[in-house]
């Protein structure tokens, strides 16, 4: 494994300079996770730290887009939007 693959699958979600990911950076990563799971000649315990970081990714991304759906809905009410589309 090089240097670099080894500071990618050890880093945190919040990235190498400690600020957080946006939406899109953490999907691009997870779809590189997944792409080296897809490796057959992984070592298991590459496997699994890859794995783990994948699951950590996932979790972001899903906190981000809860975040985002809870900031719609509450712009939404603001604005007197209900159920139905306005025109």
């Amino acid at each position: 494994m090089s240097d670099t693959t080894q500071a990618q699958s050890s880093e945190s979600v919040s990235g190498p300079q400690g600020s957080d990911q946006t939406f899109e950076q953490a999907l691009e990563q997870l779809q590189e996770v997944v792409q080296r799971l897809n490796q057959s000649e992984l070592p298991l315990d590459e496997a699994l730290k890859i794995y783990e970081r994948g699951v950590k990714l996932a979790h972001h991304g899903r906190t981000l887009l809860s975040q985002a759906e809870r900031h719609f809905e509450s712009l939404r009410s603001n604005l007197g939007g209900g159920d139905e589309p306005s025109p």
